[in-house]
């Protein structure tokens, strides 16, 4: 049974389930790692946080507390989980379970994140014995001390020190300027005892090796006291995310000793202080950024899901709401779910949700894959994979976080004025997702380190239309990478332009042409083959007309993220493709028909969005720019049938989902007005500021008008 209520007390929701054309069950169980078995333990496990005795998980009143008091009760939330987690022998694989029935972000959220999983790749076997023990037990809480006050994704201007020591065989950690001060890093301001710091290695000869990870101890492990020479604390409000204690912390001559440098790749030698960086291949170097890349991979994953939670609410909603009539005749009032207009926002967006979850999980698990084989000693993995994932990290991070956000919102927007209050649930799930745009990269630089990767590719490219093989050839070091269909699609198009004979334009004889997934996907991939060669054309033209190598790059910034942003958007529409091409055993046909509609509305929704890009590249005549429009109608209308049962999928709990508007029952407007009798404002009768502010204030405007009316009062008062 799902772990939402499992009665349907609104007529319209309960109309809207009875007409699925599929099982909601088997898509969860297929978002549930595709087994019907992995549904039952998550909802085992949910089902004890939710039935938990202690109560200590009900937010009911969270919107009524401070600052301190919400990281109090988060606090509290995150040891009672470790509890239920011990005795319900939650695995590791399993914890992403447990930490989403609590449903939110607990204070140790980046000790799993981002220290344990750096202690495994960066630190050697004696490092790990050491710290991975004391790590998994919570006597060492951790963060990853990274961004500085003044540098964030400049990873290599940061200016944090370590220094070695050669007469004390130790590290001396300092901050030697305002800007180096260590800032936003999660768990650091008042949970972490330690943290993974990165710092410029400074050796024993004084030569700076550039940035390392150091293991710096922050607190004293019995008082939690800062330890001397380190200034530790919150960094105040946000606009959301206020469970988490983000921190700023400095270093004055923190002396650690040389064993907390992680030290699987390279180390110092005790008493001459040298530099010794372990051999490895050009891949294998870049593992210092695996850590990195896996928490991008992490948002693209759990983007899906915030999505997918906003549009669980509204859709719900949607369907409850009713708002003007069906006709000028009727006095039945219509379902806000079958204006066009709000399909045509929210319903891509459950799209987008259902995709950005799929592609997620696709990155982590090749993130793994490339992971464990970059670690073996005689590794096959290339510089150019390695090159590769980051790219595509670095483009499907920005936009999937960009548009989850930005989706949020939309999704607020279209539950009126209710999705204002608290109790909608929106205000709070927006509030903290919107960090996501920002942290780990910001999305502008990120689109810039996905193209320097894929202007890495256009020689291949060349090579391929000079040789006539742009379908037929290899493409070489990038063969089998996710920038493969860009070395064919670049070489298509130069090929194309020596023989001034550009590709037709897609076939567009109606708009049911526009509804075929893959005409679709090769629509897209041809629009991200098109700008990329648009950047490499501009940056061209800039060196010929003269301009500095840097500004010619920062000219072409704008078009730049159109080509990320395309290759991204590329990808995920592929990935798409691909799972409902080839279903798992849990989805059924007709599973796979209701995901293979929503790609196909995720697809030709896109064109729409972007119609400049296909007109510019030849794909779409302006001619058949209403026959895109159309078609766009007609896949709304051919998923709005499905719209509940494929949130219902998503199997979000109302424990979970913290909302009045997207209860499972569809009972909203009652939970509305039990929400604003909580309200503290309303305890007492007058409420709070009556006696020192408004009765004085009201009682000096009475004796204003009895002055004025020369003290004559009316024989009855209104007031």
């Amino acid at each position: 049974m799902s772990t939402s209520s499992s009665t349907t007390t609104n007529a319209d929701l309960a109309r809207e389930r009875a007409s699925a054309s599929f099982s909601p069950e088997r898509i969860t169980n297929f978002l549930d790692r595709g087994s019907p078995s992995s549904t039952a333990r998550r909802r085992e496990i949910e089902s004890a946080v939710i039935a938990d005795p202690s109560g200590i998980f009900d937010q009911t009143d969270d919107a009524y507390a401070s600052r301190t008091e919400l990281h109090v009760r988060a606090l509290g939330r995150m040891v009672r989980m470790v509890e239920l987690q011990r005795k319900l022998r939650v695995t590791e694989e399993e914890y992403e379970w447990i930490v989403d029935a609590v449903g939110e972000d607990l204070p140790t959220a980046l000790h799993w994140i981002m220290f344990v999983p750096n202690i495994r790749t960066l630190c050697d076997e004696e490092q790990q014995k050491y710290w991975l023990d004391r790590a998994l037990n919570y006597e060492a809480i951790g963060c990853y001390a990274q961004t500085e006050l003044g540098h964030g994704s400049n990873v290599r201007a940061l200016e944090t020190t370590a220094t070695y020591d050669c007469a004390t065989d130790e590290f001396v950690v300092n901050s030697p300027t305002l800007t180096s001060k260590k800032f936003w890093p999660g768990t650091l301001g008042r949970t972490a005892n330690v943290a993974m710091v990165i710092a410029r290695l400074i050796d024993g000869g004084g030569v700076d090796r550039g940035v390392h990870n150091f293991i710096v101890p922050l607190r004293c492990p019995h008082s939690h006291r800062p330890l001397p020479g380190v200034e530790v604390g919150d960094v105040g409000p946000k606009i959301g995310y206020n469970k988490m204690d983000n921190g700023f912390c400095s270093f004055d001559n923190v002396r650690i000793p040389r064993f907390n440098m992680a030290a699987r790749f390279a180390k110092i030698i005790p008493g001459t202080g040298e530099f010794v960086a372990k051999e490895l291949s050009e891949a294998a170097k870049r593992i210092n950024y695996v850590t990195m890349m896996y928490v991008r991979s992490q948002i693209i994953y759990e983007s899906g899901k915030n999505l997918a939670r906003g549009c669980t609410i509204a859709i719900r909603y949607a369907c409850v709401r009713r708002q003007g009539f069906v006709s000028e005749s009727s006095d039945e009032e219509r379902q806000v779910i079958d204006y066009v207009s709000l399909q045509h926002t929210l319903l891509p967006l459950l799209a987008a949700a259902y995709a950005y979850r799929m592609v997620g999980k696709r990155v982590l698990l090749r993130l793994k894959e490339t992971e464990a084989a970059l670690l073996l000693p005689d590794t096959a993995v290339t510089k150019e994979q390695i090159s590769d994932l980051h790219s595509s990290t670095s483009c499907l991070k920005s936009v999937c976080s960009k548009l989850a956000s930005d989706g949020l919102e939309k999704a607020r927007k279209c539950c009126g004025g209710h999705g204002f209050l608290v109790s909608s649930g929106l205000p709070e799930l927006i509030g903290t997702y919107l960090q996501n745009p920002t942290v780990e990269g910001d999305n502008a630089m990120l689109h810039q380190q996905t193209v320097r990767v894929l202007l890495k590719i256009l020689p291949t490219a060349a090579q391929l239309a000079k040789n006539g093989q742009a379908n037929t050839g290899s493409a070489g070091p990038w063969e089998g990478t996710d920038c493969e269909y860009l070395v064919r699609g670049a070489a298509q198009i130069l090929s194309e332009v020596a023989a001034r004979a550009p590709a037709p334009p897609l076939n567009i004889g109606s708009p049911a042409d526009l509804l075929d997934l893959q005409v679709l996907c090769a629509a897209h991939r041809r629009r991200a083959s098109h700008l990329l060669l648009g950047v490499a054309k501009e940056l061209r033209d800039a060196a010929g007309n003269g301009e500095e190598g840097a500004d010619s790059w920062n000219g072409a910034l704008v078009q730049m993220a159109r080509a990320s942003t395309a290759h991204a958007t590329a990808l995920i529409l592929d990935n798409f493709r691909d799972i409902v091409d080839h279903p798992n055993d849990c989805l059924g046909p007709k599973e796979a028909a209701a995901l293979r509609r929503l790609a196909v509305l995720l697809g030709v929704h896109g064109l729409e969005t972007d119609l400049a890009d296909f007109l510019e590249g030849g794909q779409v005549r302006p001619a058949d720019t209403g026959k895109v429009r159309t078609a766009v109608k007609a896949a709304l209308h051919a998923v709005r049938p499905d719209a509940v049962p494929l949130v219902d999928a998503w199997d979000f709990s109302d424990f979970r989902l913290k909302s009045a508007l997207g209860r499972f029952d569809g009972d909203v407007y009652p939970a509305i007005m039990a929400a604003c009798r909580r309200e503290p404002l309303n305890a007492t009768e007058p409420g709070p500021g009556y006696a020192e502010h408004l009765g004085a204030f009201i009682a000096d405007g009475r004796r204003k008008r009895k002055q004025k009316e020369g003290g004559v009062v009316g024989t009855a008062s209104r007031l």
